[in-house]
């Protein structure tokens, strides 16, 4: 037998960063899709990543490149993860950076950004401004959170991994932002009583949206149809809340 579908509600994340960490957002990447191999069926939960450079597409839209990866990638997302190792990133009209300015966007937003600095060797031919720019916004970090700091893939794949289970389950108890879509919104129920030729089969819209149409086509029992079922193919509306009982035979 074909086992059951099991749904999963989806999360998007943001990965924000300066150009010169593209090998640990790849990381992070890989990280996530770990994660949700593991843990998806169990949490209720998967994890869907947004980059600017796959998820941006090219438009001539009269504002500034900033604006559009906002709209894209920030305002979509769930959850961030920002990432620094020796620059901030070029300033956009709003921000000392595009990074800085997606962060501080997330938090806007009631997100809480995790933000991460790679301790890796400078490299030789860094930019002295770029890395004094980081270090001072860094400073200015310390009071507003917890910030982390990895030395290796392995050390960032474990806080990401981290991360990301603190994150599930913040998603999972706020009961107004995780819930199932209208497909997976029915809580079925089924009331036999100790004497009597018919039961009762019970549906209830456990979500947020109207589902329209409602309707049971077939009712099995040990692989073969019931009959006697009543009402069969009447269709209902059922407002989130409401239910709607069919009544079928019991024998």
């Amino acid at each position: 037998m074909i086992p059951p579908l099991k749904g999963a509600s989806i999360a998007r994340v943001a990965i924000a960063s300066p150009g010169d960490v593209s090998k640990e957002r790849d990381i992070i990447e890989r990280t996530i899709y770990r994660w949700n191999q593991a843990n998806s069926e169990s949490t209720g939960v998967s994890f869907l990543t947004l980059r600017w450079e796959r998820d941006v597409v090219p438009s001539l839209a009269d504002e500034d490149p900033q604006a559009i990866i906002n709209r894209a990638i920030v305002e979509r997302a769930h959850c961030m993860f920002a990432i620094f190792n020796s620059r901030l990133g070029s300033a956009t009209p709003r921000s000392i950076s595009g990074t800085v300015e997606e962060i501080e966007g997330a938090r806007s937003r009631g997100l809480t950004p995790h933000v991460l600095f790679s301790s890796k060797a400078i490299p030789v031919n860094h930019d002295a401004k770029q890395l004094a720019d980081l270090l001072a916004y860094r400073q200015s970090l310390l009071n507003r959170g917890v910030l982390a700091t990895f030395k290796s893939p392995t050390e960032l794949s474990e806080l990401v991994d981290r991360s990301l289970h603190q994150d599930a389950a913040k998603l999972c108890a706020d009961r107004d932002l995780f819930q199932p879509e209208v497909g997976t919104a029915v809580r079925m129920s089924v009331d036999i009583p100790v004497n009597g030729a018919y039961c009762n089969l019970g549906a209830e819209n456990t979500g947020r949206k109207a589902i329209e149409d409602f309707e049971v086509t077939r009712v099995e029992r040990a692989g073969r149809t019931i009959a006697g079922v009543l009402d069969l193919k009447a269709k209902a509306t059922l407002s989130p809340g409401d239910s709607r009982t069919f009544r079928i035979s019991s024998k």
